[in-house]
């Protein structure tokens, strides 16, 4: 599927976790792997430039998997890591995210490939965009991406805010 030309995937501003494409936004832990992460998500009044709603993802990453992880995931429409969504004429991903001031990992999960593009993410009390220049990631199958995340890797509780999540 060709990712549709209205830039805001998620906005969170009519109160739920739904986007306007895939299969909206879930949060996950590391139970695939085997883990004992946990993760939760709800939207909140008050996002990103006084916006309605943002969501917040809460949780803890604990050890026992591979890689420990928690957080908020975004898959194309259709089977979870087998369907994939075409962002190739796309130029930016962007959002707005706040937290607790530990440092987060945004994946994008492409091509054949089960290991993500990775980019690490502060958070701080106060919003702050992050830009992801698509165009930066050499070798980047984004005709086929599966979907992408924001999770913690650090053990411990975590929590942080994400709102207008885009793609121009």
């Amino acid at each position: 599927m060709i990712a549709p030309a209205t830039p805001v995937i998620a906005d969170f501003d009519d109160g739920s976790d739904h986007a306007a494409y895939g299969q909206g936004l879930f949060a996950s832990g590391d139970q695939s792997q085997q883990g004992k992460s946990t993760a939760t998500q709800k939207v909140i009044d008050g996002g990103a430039h006084g916006s309605k709603g943002a969501l917040e993802v809460t949780g803890e990453v604990r050890p026992g998997a591979q890689y420990p992880s928690a957080g908020t995931f975004f898959f194309a429409k259709g089977a979870i890591m087998r369907s994939t969504l075409d962002i190739s004429a796309k130029k930016i991903l962007s959002f707005q995210v706040r937290g607790d001031g530990k440092p987060y990992t945004f994946m994008i999960f492409t091509g054949a490939s089960y290991i993500p593009l990775m980019q690490a993410v502060e958070t701080g009390p106060e919003w702050r965009e992050v830009k992801l220049e698509l165009a930066k990631y050499d070798g980047a199958d984004f005709a086929h991406v599966k979907g992408f995340a924001l999770v913690s890797m650090a053990s411990g509780p975590f929590q942080f805010q994400i709102d207008d999540l885009r793609l121009e």
